[in-house]
């Protein structure tokens, strides 16, 4: 069984985010990639994935304070 793969786009539909926004992270976060139908392995994913969670929490978090 190979390793769970997600192209950049499902991530940031998943998110609700703009798929700009997740090249902006893999560049921040040193993910490599190459063009929108790059699949990201693993931990890509989860970097990635953990960044947009956290920038969900802190922005519902503002919003109700």
């Amino acid at each position: 069984m190979g390793c769970p793969k997600l192209l950049i786009a499902e991530i940031a539909a998943y998110h609700s985010h703009p798929v700009d926004r997740v090249f902006f992270l893999c560049n921040h976060l040193l993910v490599a990639y190459k063009r929108h139908q790059t699949r990201l392995d693993l931990d890509g994913i989860k970097v990635i994935d953990s960044q947009l969670l956290a920038v969900a929490h802190t922005q519902n978090f503002t919003e109700n304070n």
